[in-house]
């Protein structure tokens, strides 16, 4: 926790703490409270350091110091000047500044304008920067800043904390959180603010991948929870993410996590959650994608003829990647100014982020990555959540699907594969880069991550920008059907095969194998366009390439003679009711200059997976050969349909004249309209940022309102201690202006000057005094002099006062006014004559007045009666004789035993002379015990007194 800095932003030797955690706390409306709960009860020795960053305006805040008075740690406001982050330090953002975290020092940028989401900004950096030692923590608040930020913290292994939205002023943000599923720790304020004082330093953890039983058994509890194997993920990566779940529960030891897990299916459940976190966002670094829409364009106008596309985007996470795709394939088709029809399968292997992906909806902040112009086109705003418009979500299939298992997609123009393979071990990316360039087509396309590389297989790729790794499949290269087999770390079913690919080894793959070509009709599974997807058996018999170009996979353009319309009929069936299997028997099919005929069936592939949908389409080779009669009638069906076809090309022909009559009309009520809609979006696109400036304003005024109301309760609190403090002073006070009117004053005021609530604002001359001075004009006095004045006033009732005048100081240090107090001295005056005249008294060396403490020691005495000084009259140097002295004492215990005085009188020297004294007991706060008075007068006189 202690180290010592030596980059020169210190002094060389200096021990800095650096703080184990650095914690980002975001706050927005009713957010002063929450915090101001949080740091109640969160302890100051935690060794964190705690950056507070919330929406407020430009301009001066008391937030710091509100909070200091709720925390022991010190409370910074970060200014211009970058600040290294000290453990056990609280630092508040600045209304006007965006705050970045760069090698734990807080940096803030006054960027001239307000930023609307500070939130997500301040902890996309501290992700960025502390990885899995940063801590996101979202409090009361609205609108949805601060979503992004978690995504980026969880997704560089740190923890997420969310306020309860029950107990939050404003619930929205801490919805908006939870709508991610990804938060740690969902608590009240006070139990969140003890749970981060309970989290531990990261513990270090590193897996070998030597198959120990520790791990065997985490792997086979994930698997059993999640039905995913987690074996061929990297060590580093599994220990960081282990890391992170014991760091949570606090555990240290691996063996004792992995005990946990074994005894709480909910624990591997959040593991396996945890593991398939995915890094993402829209454009994640720009100049890629525009360096893939170069790319793309390339590539179509090379091609004219071009213009539909299959693209899989594989690791898809929550669907940001696939919809940033559909974007720049829509924008590719503006540019080379042609239609584009495209689709693009995204898949991942998290059954929960496929869901998210599906629904299209994302945080507002997005805008930040989208930008304004795209946002107001591709998105729409429902219930302060962005949804996608459905332009851009119909050319996307979703699904979830397991790249190391599962079949890939063929025929593919673009592979977009972005930090997935770096979570896997070095041997596994040769394997699933091998399937992608199966997959593609040739001069088709490969997208891949900064830090992800080709490998062992750069020679099957041509480099279209190694700087943002965008490659093109070699027309040269070729892949062994061995190298399609992932290969399974030994002792993880290391037999398992892809069930899509190669020959099977196993005996009983084999067998599987041979059942299926002996039994199963050949039949192909073709999608609702008649695109074939997969193809099982020998079709050679019914369908054949098409005449012309080479790429078309359509299965009615390559059915043989006869066969297309019964074809084409029982697939539209099947697709109209996919519940039953439609049939077609006997149809003759022309082959190789013969006749023969085959039995066609049709059903919907119901199953889920990527075949969801699909047609499959099964062809039997009858045995019975058609007779003459059918051939002869499929013959003149299909004169009678061409016939028929003539027919209704003239009817389409007049029918098309019509048609384009009315569309030229529609074609000018359409541009109206288009125009129309054109203002109408940029009325929208108006309203929606005034929308969003109305809301951060508002936001800025809640933070505001909370301030100034914790204000206004110190004022108060203020106010009513200075309204005791008067009370209890007895001072009785005049406020009066520089015109020597009465502000106000003080009740007590009203019995020195005949003074009523309504003399508020009357000169000060017109009021009555009751003492005896001119407080009038000794208050101008002290206004034009401002030299303070003190004076003793009599009052008419005979008490005595002071009477104090002193300039009346503004905060800026004006004058404006005077302040007068009369405080009573009547007992003080009293008492000083009484001192005055004791001190005369024992000036005369008349009198004497010795003190003794509570055990009769003699502490002091005053006087000299007996003619000498500073001495104990009843001590040893004493002028009294023995009989005198042991008198004395008897009675000066006497009295200190019964707290009663006594009084008498002794005779001493030659002459006589008679003295009296007394013996009496002090106060019981007094150091001195009793006191014995000696005067040289006559006792009678002495009691008396």
């Amino acid at each position: 926790m202690y180290e010592t800095y030596t980059d020169g932003s210190f002094p060389p030797g200096l021990v800095i703490q650096r703080p184990h955690r650095i914690v980002g706390l975001g706050a927005s409306a009713g957010g002063l409270s929450a915090l101001s709960s949080l740091f109640d009860a969160l302890r100051a020795d935690t060794g964190f350091a705690f950056v507070v960053i919330s929406h407020r305006a430009r301009g001066p805040s008391v937030l710091s110091e509100l909070l200091q008075k709720h925390t022991k740690m010190p409370v910074v406001e970060i200014t211009d000047k970058p600040i290294q982050a000290l453990a056990n330090h609280v630092y508040v953002a600045r209304g006007e500044s965006v705050l970045e975290l760069k090698d734990g020092v807080l940096v803030a940028t006054d960027t001239g304008q307000r930023s609307r989401y500070p939130i997500d900004q301040f902890l996309i950096s501290l992700a960025a920067d502390q990885g899995l030692r940063a801590v996101g923590v979202i409090l009361s608040g609205s609108g949805t800043d601060g979503t992004r930020g978690i995504e980026a913290i969880k997704g560089s292994d740190g923890l997420v904390f969310v306020q309860l939205e029950d107990e939050a002023g404003h619930g929205a943000m801490p919805h908006a959180a939870l709508e991610t599923k990804l938060e740690d720790f969902c608590l009240p304020v006070g139990e969140l603010a003890k749970k981060l004082g309970q989290i531990s330093e990261v513990p270090r953890v590193e897996i070998e991948n030597d198959g120990s039983p520790a791990l065997e058994q985490l792997f086979d509890a994930l698997s059993t929870n999640s039905g995913i194997d987690f074996s061929a993920y990297k060590r580093t990566t599994l220990g960081r993410r282990i890391a992170r779940r014991m760091a949570v529960n606090g555990i240290e030891s691996f063996d004792h996590y992995v005990d946990l897990a074994a005894a709480e299916k909910t624990e591997v459940t959040e593991l396996a959650h945890d593991l398939l976190i995915g890094v993402t966002r829209f454009f994640r670094d720009p100049e890629s994608w525009e360096a893939l829409t170069d790319a793309m364009c390339d590539m179509l106008k090379a091609d004219p003829e071009l213009n539909s596309l299959r693209m899989w985007v594989a690791g898809c996470s929550t669907g940001e990647e696939a919809y940033t795709l559909a974007i720049v394939l829509l924008e590719c088709g503006e540019r080379i100014g042609r239609p584009l029809h495209f689709q693009i399968f995204a898949t991942d292997v998290n059954a929960h982020a496929i869901a998210q992906a599906r629904r299209g909806s994302y945080p507002v902040a997005i805008v930040e990555d989208v930008g304004d112009d795209r946002f107001a086109r591709y998105f729409r705003i429902e219930d302060n959540v962005a949804v996608v418009v459905p332009e851009l979500r119909e050319h996307i299939v979703f699904a979830a699907h397991d790249v190391l298992s599962d079949p890939p997609f063929r025929h593919l123009h673009l592979v977009t594969c972005r930090n997935l393979l770096i979570y896997l071990e070095s041997r596994v990316q040769h394997d699933v880069l091998a399937l992608f360039h199966h997959g593609l087509v040739t001069a088709g396309l490969l997208f891949m991550g900064g830090s992800e590389s080709l490998g062992s297989l750069s020679t099957a790729f041509d480099p279209i920008s190694m700087l943002h790794k965008i490659f093109r499949r070699s027309a040269t290269s070729t892949i062994r059907a061995s190298e399609l087999t992932l290969k399974r770390p030994k002792g993880r079913d290391a037999s398992r095969r892809a069930p899509w690919l190669g020959e099977r080894t196993s005996t009983l793959s084999l067998a599987e194998r041979v059942l299926l070509d002996s039994f199963t009709p050949a039949s192909v599974i073709v999608d609702a366009q008649g695109i074939i997807m997969y193809v099982h058996g020998r079709t050679g018999l019914f369908l054949e390439p098409a005449h012309g170009s080479q790429t078309t996979v359509n299965v009615f353009d390559m059915a043989r003679d006869g066969l297309q319309f019964d074809l084409s009929d029982i697939h539209r069936q099947a697709l109209l009711d996919p519940g039953s299997q439609i049939s077609r028997a006997r149809v003759p099919v022309r082959t190789n200059g013969d006749w023969s005929s085959v039995d066609l069936s049709a059903q919907v592939v119901e199953r889920t997976g990527i075949y969801e949908g699909c047609v499959l389409l099964s062809f039997a080779e009858s045995d019975t050969p058609p007779a003459a009669s059918e051939i002869a009638g499929g013959e003149e069906r299909v004169v009678d349909l061409q016939e028929q076809l003539r027919h209704v090309q003239r009817s389409r022909q007049s029918f098309v004249e019509e048609l384009e009559t009315a569309n030229e009309d529609l074609k000018s009520a359409n541009e109206e309209l288009q125009s129309t809609n054109e203002e109408l979006r940029s009325a929208n696109e108006e309203l929606e940022t005034s929308r969003e400036e109305m809301q951060l304003l508002n936001e800025e005024l809640r933070t505001v309102n909370d301030e100034l109301h914790e204000k206004i309760i110190d004022l108060e609190r203020a106010n009513d201690d200075l309204t005791n403090l008067v009370s209890s002073s007895a001072v009785a006070t005049i406020f009066v202006d520089l015109q020597m009117r009465v502000v106000s004053f003080t009740p007590g005021a009203s019995e020195l000057i005949k003074l009523i609530p309504s003399d508020v604002g009357r000169p000060l001359s017109d009021l009555t005094s009751r003492v005896g001075a001119p407080v009038a004009e000794l208050s101008q006095q002290v206004a034009s002099s401002l030299v303070f004045l003190d004076r003793e006033v009599a009052h008419d009732d005979g008490r005595w006062f002071l009477l104090r005048i002193h300039p009346y100081r503004t905060s800026e240090n004006m004058i404006n006014g005077v302040v007068i107090s009369f405080r009573d001295v009547t007992e003080t005056r009293a008492l000083a004559l009484r001192l005055e005249h004791a001190d005369r008294t024992l000036a005369t060396g008349t009198a004497a007045i010795v003190a003794y403490d509570e055990a009769g020691k003699h502490r002091w005495t005053l006087g000299s009666p007996f003619g000498f000084e500073a001495a104990d009259p009843l001590g040893a140097k004493s002028p009294l004789d023995p009989e005198h002295q042991r008198q004395l004492r008897e009675l000066r215990d006497v009295v200190a035993s019964t707290q009663e005085p006594r009084h008498g009188a002794l005779t001493r020297g030659e002459p006589a002379q008679v003295y009296a004294y007394s013996f009496q007991t002090t106060d019981a706060d007094s150091p001195v015990g009793t006191t014995l008075y000696v005067s040289r007068q006559r006792p009678e006189l002495l009691e008396s007194t």
